[in-house]
């Protein structure tokens, strides 16, 4: 086994209110959004799918079955698949009853989507996400004034908590291209502590990638970032309570594609670190 490398080191108070400018549609993150990220007992859960930016939400998608790769809910001993049970064009995404105390997982695999960019959108793209290997080679292919056709793929979780107690899925590897996990489970997490994060690509540690961090509360917004170590992992230091996404985004040049020049893939984690443990 390789020898660890000291996993980043993340202090989310000292980067507050830190704002990029936009880098377009394909810049918008999209996250699972429960009506209740955390239910004191068992009950009915609604689980909207937002995009938007910085975990503050510009809109919301209905279900479509043809953006559909994946729709789950994941419990740690067993799955539902949801997706089949889908209204299309319905909002919100999905509904289920969750009836035993612990963490479920609900996962959805979006299907590949294209867009073409004018270069300089596309090179505000590149340097939002510190995507500098890309732009790298874009230079070194001359192909700054070129427009770029990008295929994308999303992967996305979200962490439902049921009252006190019971297994929880929240660390649990699920097979996504682009996979987030978290190492800590978030409920039991208390502010001041440090959360692992955990980033796969093809099921193997992803090295190097830029990870950002949102959380928000009913008062104020904050935000980190940091890249992962060899072992594909970074650590999170939960310096507030209150809704957090986790997310990133990998691209490469796409070889052999008659259709596209690059193909990205975005991962987004929401959860909730609550006020205090249980």
């Amino acid at each position: 086994m390789a020898r660890r490398a000291p996993a980043s080191a993340l202090t989310l108070a000292a980067l507050l209110a830190v704002v990029f400018a936009s880098g377009g549609a394909s810049a918008h993150d999209h996250w699972l959004a429960p009506d209740h990220a955390r239910l004191a007992a068992p009950g009915d859960v609604a689980v909207k799918l937002l995009y938007g930016e910085h975990l503050a939400a510009e809109g919301e998608h209905a279900f479509e079955a043809k953006k559909l790769a994946r729709l789950t809910l994941v419990a740690p001993k067993w799955a539902r698949e949801l997706r089949s049970l889908g209204r299309e064009g319905g909002k919100p995404l999905t509904r289920f009853t969750l009836g035993r105390p612990g963490g479920y997982l609900v996962v959805a695999d979006r299907t590949t989507q294209y867009l073409t960019h004018d270069p300089a959108k596309f090179d505000e793209y590149l340097e939002e996400e510190k995507l500098a290997d890309v732009m790298a080679d874009r230079m070194k292919r001359g192909e700054q004034k070129k427009q770029a056709r990008e295929r994308y793929t999303r992967y996305l979780k979200s962490l439902v908590v049921v009252g006190e107690g019971g297994e929880s899925a929240h660390g649990l590897v699920l097979g996504q291209r682009l996979e987030i996990v978290l190492e800590s489970d978030p409920s039991k997490v208390r502010v001041g502590e440090s959360l692992g994060v955990r980033v796969l690509f093809d099921g193997k540690p992803l090295a190097g990638a830029s990870v950002s961090a949102y959380a928000r509360d009913e008062l104020s917004s904050a935000e980190l970032d940091g890249r992962t170590n060899a072992e594909g992992r970074v650590e999170l230091k939960v310096a507030r309570a209150g809704s957090w996404l986790v997310r990133l985004v990998t691209m490469r040049r796409c070889e052999g594609c008659v259709d596209a020049d690059w193909e990205s893939f975005w991962a987004s984690y929401a959860f909730t670190v609550p006020a205090r443990s249980m």
